[in-house]
């Protein structure tokens, strides 16, 4: 479950769009028909994306898709004119440059907005770079080659086998271009394996994309379907975005009321639906803090996620949650039911207080104040494994016409009575159907 999980957010919708379009780019007939397309469609697509990303608050992208555009506006005018072979090499190399460093400093950073102090920073940064770029190329000619001349892997490279070393040398790519290209994949790969955000993964697979489209370029092939493919995995990033925004719950990762509601949609006719409830959970709350808090719903919705059954979890509201299990009945689910709730129970996780000092005192006071006297108190406590609790209420659609509303109305009930015969306890209620 999770490592489906994991590739799943590490190649969807993303890395499927990448190696789609590798597939399709050695289609020379596809090449031909969508290229003159691809001229008027990529600068609009790039405008798009570049708002659909400022509207999300997604900074990141907003300059991935800056550095980009640069790229290529600047790729179709220089080219374009009578430029020297020299000039055009120089040109390739420091865009890759540009490219892989930029990708670096923004897989570095997390989004902070666009007119942010952050944000004009960047952008500053970007103008400087299309004012080297693309205004004055020719003034920079000296400076730009003799950072592309540096050879910093030739160190690391006597420790290579041999083959990698052979290949590295004899490599048209300028070393400088090649390191800072290796360390903003690695710093990729690594940011989307922590965080494994949408977001993420569109900066990984687009900076693949276009930076496999400057060399696939430099070789005679195409250039627009590289970078409209980078531009279009960004624009999947936002909209996967915009959707866990709105229908996945941001504290416990589960998917929120609206993907509930939305789920009732395509139940059929046989179902079972149980709400959870954490026990005592206010108390819990008050005591120990909303952060504490926090970490017990993480607790619970991780194990609910791994409800066995085909039964799904939603985030339902504060300290409820919510389990559909369809074309199952009540045989189906309670038993995973039950063991969910044993799961929980025999989940315990410890607490350190923030008052705790870090190093242990050389000598104790001789009187302690109501305060010490509480946060020893508290320590102490909080040294302790703590239980977390559910009870559980379950109903079943036991007709054609149950409305999936109704029923977890019913399992609603279930669940307050649960609570009443001692909570910690999964309470089934056989008949959902309304009174007449």
């Amino acid at each position: 479950m999770r490592f489906r999980k994991l590739v799943w957010d590490l190649f969807f919708p993303s890395g499927f769009l990448f190696f789609a379009a590798l597939f399709l780019v050695r289609n020379a007939k596809f090449v031909a028909k969508i290229e003159p397309w691809l001229d008027t469609f990529l600068p609009m697509f790039f405008v798009l994306l570049l708002f659909l990303a400022w509207r999300f608050h997604r900074g990141r992208v907003v300059f991935a898709t800056a550095t980009l555009g640069l790229a290529y506006a600047t790729l179709s005018t220089l080219l374009g004119q009578a430029t020297p072979a020299a000039s055009t090499a120089l040109l390739f190399h420091s865009l890759g440059l540009v490219i892989a460093f930029n990708f670096l400093l923004l897989a570095a950073m997390q989004d902070r907005g666009v007119f942010g102090k952050w944000g004009i920073s960047f952008a500053g940064w970007i103008a400087l770079q299309s004012f080297v770029l693309f205004g004055a190329l020719s003034r920079f000619e000296k400076p730009l080659g003799a950072l592309l001349q540096m050879r910093p892997l030739d160190g690391i490279l006597k420790f290579a086998p041999a083959f990698v070393a052979n290949s590295i040398q004899a490599s048209a790519t300028p070393q400088m271009v090649m390191l800072v290209g290796s360390v903003s994949v690695a710093v990729l790969a690594l940011a989307l394996l922590v965080r494994r955000s949408h977001v993420e993964a569109g900066l990984f697979w687009a900076f693949l994309a276009s930076t496999l489209g400057l060399r696939e370029f430099a070789l005679g092939t195409s250039l627009q379907i590289h970078f409209a493919l980078a531009g279009i995995i960004l624009f999947f990033s936002v909209l996967e975005f915009s959707y866990a925004l709105a229908y996945r719950d941001e504290l416990t990762g589960l998917p929120a009321r609206r993907a509930l509601y939305e789920t009732f949609k395509n139940l059929g006719s046989r179902y079972v639906i149980a709400m959870v409830d954490v026990d005592h959970f206010k108390r819990f709350n008050d005591r120990h803090g909303h952060d504490v808090g926090d970490q017990v719903l993480k607790l619970v919705a991780s194990r609910l996620a791994q409800v066995g059954g085909g039964g799904q979890a939603f985030r339902y509201g504060g300290e409820e949650f919510t389990i559909v299990f369809p074309g199952r009945d009540l045989d189906d689910a309670v038993p995973h039911l039950e063991a969910l709730r044993e799961e929980i129970e025999e989940s315990r996780f410890t607490l350190r207080s923030a008052a705790r000092p870090q190093k242990k005192p050389k000598e104790k006071p001789k009187e302690k104040s109501k305060v010490t006297r509480r946060i020893e108190n508290d320590v102490r406590e909080r040294g302790r494994g703590l239980s977390v609790t559910v009870s559980i209420g379950v109903a079943m659609a036991d007709s054609r016409d149950a409305d999936p509303e109704q029923v977890l109305k019913t399992a609603d009930q279930a669940l307050y009575r649960a609570k009443g015969a001692g909570r910690n306890f999964v309470f089934v209620q056989k008949n959902t159907r309304k009174r007449r």
